[in-house]
């Protein structure tokens, strides 16, 4: 039985799953994903993992206590996704997508590399010739894309946190504390027992 596991035992096998590779009968990998596409996915997964995080951080950052509301009024759990979960935090997710479009913005530069042209191309082509000016000028283009778009993104966050949550804090409607509050060492005394 060992001897039929001699080195060069397997290389029919071998030859007879390798050969239509090479000789094109199979797609290769590389050829399906050049260009543009393949700039594509690998920014769009970079751009996912920041938007996954922003999303649930919102959703897990309201309050229980609403949900239950939300319940106890008769919502079913897609109402309570619509109408309660993603209102209260869409400014988070906001936040996730503010966060992936720099991420993307800064990044997106290294697609001149592969010819697809953009903001990177003085920069990779100013390299080799040393124009240092071409290089400093598409840097602080991109610099000043992603400030603008991280402004546009702040000012969204602003605008869509929902009426009646202002700042994430909810003042007390009362106006004056319903206790008094007892000081160390002073005695409590009752209000009827100061008018007698």
């Amino acid at each position: 039985l060992l001897a039929q596991f001699r080195p060069g035992y397997l290389a029919p096998v071998r030859q007879a799953l390798t050969q239509p590779m090479l000789m094109g009968g199979a797609p290769r990998p590389y050829a399906i994903l050049n260009g543009t596409l393949a700039a594509v996915i690998a920014f769009v997964l970079l751009a996912v993992p920041s938007v996954l995080a922003g999303a649930y951080a919102g959703l897990e950052q309201v309050d229980r206590r609403v949900i239950d509301a939300a319940r106890a009024v008769g919502m079913t759990e897609w109402q309570i996704l619509i109408k309660v979960e993603v209102p209260l935090g869409l400014p988070l997710l906001i936040g996730g997508l503010r966060s992936a479009t720099l991420q993307v913005v800064a990044t997106v530069t290294v697609a001149a590399y592969i010819g697809l042209g953009g903001l990177g191309l003085p920069i990779f082509a100013g390299l080799p010739l040393r124009r240092f000016d071409w290089m400093l000028g598409a840097a602080i283009l991109v610099m000043l894309l992603a400030l603008v778009l991280d402004g546009l993104f702040a000012l969204l966050q602003r605008v869509v946190v929902p009426r009646g949550v202002a700042g994430g804090r909810v003042s007390d409607v009362r106006s004056s504390p319903t206790r008094r509050r007892a000081v160390m060492g002073v005695p409590i005394v009752n209000e009827k027992e100061e008018h007698v």
